[in-house]
């Protein structure tokens, strides 16, 4: 069994576990390897029922589903698109600014992300249209409302 503990060496972080509410249920963070500088090796063990919010990523990332499967809401503008995410072992690329949330997940789904470089900001859209941007360590930079 892996101990989990959040070694931090040259700005790399290793082996740390984190657990994550974004709404309904919960996703397990594992992070093997993180180095927002350069590239992350993290497993996300999802038990999600539905997020409360979108998000966006700070990196282009190769995802890919080890076991079980999620539903997703892609947003593309203006526009929301379900997705179901149940193809295991097929790499998915997410590009930079990907903005989605997942909704329900099967119970102990399991994804591998292999993330590249982060920018340095990222955000949050809620359902009553507040966007909340966000640095590294997950620092609040500003919050804005959409139309």
């Amino acid at each position: 069994e892996v101990k989990w503990f959040n070694l931090k060496i040259l700005g790399t972080t290793f082996l740390k576990k984190t657990d994550v509410a974004l709404g309904e249920g919960s996703v397990t963070q594992y992070i093997i390897f993180e180095n927002k500088h350069l590239c992350s090796l993290i497993f996300y063990k999802w038990n999600t029922i539905k997020q409360s919010r979108s998000h966006s990523h700070a990196f282009s990332a190769i995802a890919i589903l080890l076991k079980g499967w999620y539903h997703e809401e892609v947003t593309f503008g203006e526009h929301k698109v379900p997705n179901l995410v149940n193809t295991p072992l097929w790499p998915r690329y997410l590009p930079k600014n990907y903005v989605h949330s997942v909704g329900y997940a099967r119970p102990n789904t399991v994804t591998m992300v292999l993330a590249g470089p982060w920018d340095k900001e990222w955000f949050e859209v809620f359902p009553d249209g507040t966007k909340k941007w966000y640095t590294w360590g997950r620092e609040l930079i500003k919050t804005e409302k959409e139309k």
